[in-house]
């Protein structure tokens, strides 16, 4: 069976072993685990590695040939199964196998490496103790040398060399060990067909050493028994299959004799071949395996006392387990991953803890290390959920693991890939861990279970994690405060936009807009067409499912772009479609676009949307100057026009008191004049400004006691770059004289005319020997009792107002008429006009005789507009400003 992991980085998943279809008596013990493989850098195309302590700390090290950097790595061990760097030590052109022995009796390890290309040698490198290696010596070997294995062949106590050379009339090499840790000249022994491999046991008990070859091309494997003085009788062939490549020898069936299994390349296939104690063997059972198998090594990797088999997979980038039954067969392969293209397998304690390891000499570059976790004791389940699934970047996912039995102890430990994620113990039958790490892709996740004094260890199967990047968070829209409406504030935050971790460069900002508007603004795309191009006012439209479950097309406009800042939260004022009314709020919708640096034009996470309506909350100013004239035969009250742009009207009541509280039930009149005749007598008046959208302004009193009207009040003031107007009113004084006076911030009050009120009580005087930019003071001196008083002062500065088109109100309108505030600029000519979408004008007023400053004109009471989009208009002085406006039923 295949477990099947995906690499992330340099690493992949580990897995547990499971034996299925195996009767309950055979099935004891036969669980295996390798936690993920560790990775190491090597040279360059590494093809094989050996395993020994070479610094006498009795911690295993590694030792690598790279084929294509003429070199031997060595990797230091630290007895926990990890390793340190390389150390690279040159030796012969190609090599293509090592192995480590004592050459020179030093109880020093040495190293020996095959040198296939050229040179036809063995390069020797003598061991210091420490983990270095002293320079290469060479010797001769036969053509093209493929697997060196060492063993004293002669009874000499030296340890001799014997290697395979691959060519078509294949023949091993024997080269006995000398003093000094040299070698003598090679003794070529007939073999197979290009043999790759050679192993050494005693195959026939006669306690001399025999060879056995793997021979690629002729399908065999060639027995050479020795006669223990370093000759050997000549080969004896035993059929294999296509392509065997490797051979491993050890008693696979609990006999007391040596079997061979041979990887078999071509056919992908391992072979048993069962030894009858005379060097003969007999044919066995196959085993199918990865792709292009190239290696194959025998140990007890479930730890039952069987002998177990392990092959290395170069075409699948796999190593396959396969547990034996002791009776010379074995359970289906289990496949573990390693990195790219494992040529050899090497087995050894790594880590000291009394079970087989495994190391693979990878030809991608890399060595990779495999630490069995395998323990005896009654079997157990691991399974892994977790939480969410799939989640987002940044995001807590919880990792849980349930072991039974129930009443096992100990811990779990969580991996991704080869990484250990974190330890937990078990909390009854749970353990649980809390991760926020995880980025966008899928990540492969295990739990595993390390055992304790009853339990064996297992490993859940793999549970792929995704991981979506978020997108932003629309935390609100909510009313800009005191302000007169029109104006959202557009809040949103990124879990992503943090320092060195962001991959935003900058927000965008959609509106959704009614589709009458959408229709005016220009083409518009398909549904999915947002792009992180479109530009600013671009309108899109995307499809939705309606509450009724229909699909309907929404329009949305890109109002504005922010750039990413590493802020915790954003906010953007954006203008909203339609203004609150009186007992009305329009929402408008909004989403957050985030986009990144791709140059894929797709690259962008949108928020959900989310609206909100805006609220004129400011009310308008009091009105002001107030004045109240108590006559015998009426009351006339008169008050200055309001500078709020959406007023409505004024609202008048009357009172017996001053404290009364203005209400329904005494309200006089609520008009856009300026001015109220009441009846007479000694009442109390209070006034306030309304504007459009209900908004309320405190209220101006006036009483008989303190009527506001002293002499004269000012109630409008008009100032421009050229000129100033101004007008009082002497409420009850038609034909009063006053002194109009002036000052600068710097000066004393100049009188600049005398002037008289007219049949109405008005004193209007028209300043224009002015200068741009100046700030003036203004008041009338009136003669009253023979002393001059002062009354009406104002401070104006002489400067242009900006010419302005403010909106029309309210916008959507209703009854085919509707408010519009401007400002002119002078007195110029100047022209307001309403024009369909078409540009059809339908309505038009000379404005310019209402001078310079703010206004607001009533549109559509002359003639009632349909409901339908229009274009507000406003012209003077070469210069124009158009708005939108709306009119529904």
């Amino acid at each position: 069976m295949q477990a099947k992991w995906t690499s992330l980085g340099l690493a992949t998943c580990c897995c547990v072993a499971s034996v299925l279809g195996v009767s309950p008596s055979l099935a004891q013990g036969l669980e295996v685990i390798f936690l993920p493989h560790s990775d190491y850098a090597a040279g360059v195309n590494p093809w094989s590695v050996a395993i020994g302590d070479l610094n006498g700390d009795a911690r295993q090290d590694l030792v690598v040939a790279n084929t294509g950097s003429g070199t031997a790595s060595v990797y230091l061990g630290n007895g926990d199964g990890s390793f340190g760097l390389k150390t690279d030590f040159p030796v012969g052109s190609t090599p293509l196998a090592v192995a480590i022995g004592d050459f020179n009796a030093d109880s020093k390890p040495d190293v020996v490496a095959a040198n296939y290309v050229a040179s036809a040698t063995v390069s020797v490198l003598l061991g210091n103790g420490d983990g270095t290696l002293a320079a290469k010596s060479d010797f001769a070997t036969g053509n093209s040398p493929s697997h060196v294995a060492i063993a004293d062949f002669n009874g000499d106590s030296r340890p001799d060399l014997v290697t395979t050379s691959y060519q078509a009339s294949g023949y091993v090499s024997v080269l006995l060990g000398a003093a000094a840790g040299n070698f003598g000249s090679p003794t070529n022994l007939a073999a197979g067909s290009r043999p790759l491999w050679v192993a050494v046991a005693d195959l026939n008990a006669d306690g001399k050493l025999d060879l056995v070859t793997a021979n690629s091309s002729s399908a065999n494997v060639s027995v050479l028994l020795g006669n223990g003085d370093g000759t050997f009788a000549p080969q004896k062939q035993f059929p294999a299959a296509t392509g065997a490549r490797s051979v491993a020898i050890g008693d696979l069936d609990g006999d007391g004799i040596p079997d061979l299994a041979v990887a078999n390349q071509t056919t992908a296939t391992v072979t048993i071949h069962v030894g009858d104690g005379t060097g003969e063997f007999n044919p066995g059972a196959a085993y199918p395996t990865g792709s292009d198998p190239r290696s194959i090594a025998i140990g007890d990797f479930n730890l039952d006392g069987r002998l177990d088999l392990v092959v290395s997979n170069f075409g699948s980038s796999t190593v396959t387990v396969y547990l034996g039954y002791g009776n010379g067969t074995f359970a289906s392969g289990v496949t573990f991953s390693t990195l790219a293209n494992p040529v050899t397998v090497a087995v050894a304690d790594l880590n000291g803890d009394g079970k087989p390891d495994l190391a693979t000499a990878n030809a991608s570059g890399s060595i990779s290390v495999l630490l069995n976790l395998t323990s005896t004791g009654s079997p157990t389940n691991v399974s892994l959920t977790t939480s969410p699934n799939p989640s987002f970047e940044g995001e807590t996912v919880t990792l849980t693991a349930k072991v039974s039995p129930s009443d096992a102890t100990g811990s779990v430990t969580f991996f991704e890939g080869p990484t250990p994620l974190g330890v937990s113990p078990l909390v009854g039958d749970s353990a649980s861990l809390a991760i926020g790490t995880l980025f966008k892709g899928s990540h492969l996740l295990q739990a595993v279970y390390g055992g304790d004094s009853f339990y064996a260890a297992s490993a859940s199967p793999t549970v792929t994690q995704v991981v979506n990047r978020p997108p932003p968070t629309l935390v609100g829209v909510r009313d800009v405060p005191n302000d007169q409406g029109g104006r959202v504030f557009v809040t949103w935050r990124y879990l992503l936009d943090q320092p060195g971790a962001t991959i935003i460069t900058r927000y965008r900002i959609w509106r959704r807009v009614p589709p009458a508007q959408a229709m005016m603004a220009g083409p518009r795309s398909g549904e999915g067409a947002l792009s992180a191009v479109d530009p600013i006012g671009a309108v899109r439209m995307l499809w939705r499912r309606s509450p009724a479950g229909r699909a309907e097309e929404t329009f949305w406009e890109a109002i504005a772009e922010l750039p990413a800042a590493n802020l915790i939260s954003y906010g953007y004022t954006a203008a909203t479609t339609q203004d609150s009314m009186a007992g009305s709020n329009p929402y408008t919708a909004f989403f957050v676009q985030a986009l990144t640096s791709s140059s894929n034009p797709f690259d962008f996470y949108n928020s959900a949307p989310d609206s909100g309506y805006s609220v004129d909350n400011l009310a308008p100013p009091v009105p002001a100057p107030f004045v109240a004239t108590y006559l015998g035969n009426a009351n006339s009250l008169h008050w200055g026009t309001s500078r709020a742009p959406d007023l409505r009207e004024f609202r008048l009541h009357r009172g017996t008191s001053p404290d009364f509280t203005p209400g329904p039930g005494n309200l006089v009149v609520a008009t856009r004049d300026t001015g109220y005749v009441d009846a007479p007598g000694a009442v109390y008046y209070k006034l306030a400004a309304v504007d459009l959208h209900g908004n309320l302004s405190r209220y101006a009193l006036v009483s008989p006691e303190a009527p506001t009207a002293a002499l004269a009040s000012l109630v409008r003031v008009e100032a421009g770059a050229k000129r100033v107007r101004l007008t009082w009113y002497a409420a009850g004084n038609p034909g009063l004289a006053a002194t109009v006076y002036r000052r600068a911030l710097v000066g004393d009050w100049v009188a600049l005319a005398s002037l008289v009120a007219d049949g109405s009580g008005y004193i209007r005087y028209e300043d224009t020997a002015i200068s741009e930019g100046t700030r003036y003071g203004y008041r009338l001196g009136i003669m009253d009792g023979g002393v001059e008083a002062f009354a009406g002062e104002t401070w104006v500065t002489a400067e242009r107002p900006a010419f302005a088109l403010l909106g029309a109100r309210p916008n959507p309108a209703r009854a085919g008429a509707f408010s519009v505030a401007f400002v002119l600029a002078d007195d110029g000519p100047a022209v307001l006009e309403v024009l369909d979408v078409g540009g059809r004008r339908l309505v038009g007023r000379e404005v310019g005789a209402l001078g310079p400053g703010p206004h607001a004109l009533n549109l559509g009471a002359d003639r009632r507009l349909p409901p339908g989009i229009y274009l507000v208009r406003l012209r003077q002085g070469g210069i124009e400003r158009v708005v939108r406006a709306a009119v529904i039923d």
